[in-house]
């Protein structure tokens, strides 16, 4: 962050009289002499298992054969955690990680194949009113659900709801 920040120093001359004010190795000086290290706070590692992952993959190229570019949409959806603390911290020692926040909005986007048409952004949310809502900026849609499993078959009705075609499957 502070070499974004130096950077936009250096862009909008803001130092011209001194170069000392764009240099980072003061900084990372001062961490290497008080033993202070970035450290990720906490992490889960992840196993796929790649052949499956092929087969599954193979397998809908063939059923995405039959259908035109522009009729297969791809929606996915993201969690958007918006009281959880950074993943890195700057640290002497190594520190156990404090239980992260679950408070959280799902969001899902969706674009055909092609790219040339876009559904509106939608966010699934637990709230009935949530307050942002009357501040809520234009091409966003707004639903509140109760569960994963209704999150989960509200994402495959919203692609049935916008498309016309008597030819439209789930995959």
């Amino acid at each position: 962050m502070l070499r974004m920040r130096l950077t936009k120093a250096q862009q909008l001359e803001l130092c011209k009289h001194r170069k000392t004010c764009t240099r980072t190795g003061w900084l990372r000086h001062f961490q290497r002499r008080h033993g202070i290290r970035c450290r990720r706070a906490h992490g889960e590692i992840d196993s796929v298992d790649l052949v499956a992952a092929r087969a599954e993959a193979e397998r809908l190229r063939k059923v995405l054969a039959d259908y035109n570019p522009s009729d297969v949409f791809n929606m996915d959806k993201a969690a958007l955690f918006y009281q959880a603390l950074p993943r890195r911290s700057l640290c002497m020692h190594a520190a156990p990680a404090l239980k992260q926040r679950k408070a959280r909005v799902t969001m899902v986007v969706g674009t055909n194949a092609t790219g040339s048409e876009k559904l509106p952004l939608l966010i699934l949310v637990t709230a009935k009113r949530p307050r942002w809502l009357r501040d809520k900026p234009d091409g966003v849609d707004y639903k509140d659900v109760a569960g994963s499993e209704e999150t989960t078959l509200y994402g495959s009705s919203a692609i049935l709801d916008c498309c016309d075609s008597p030819r439209v499957s789930v995959v």
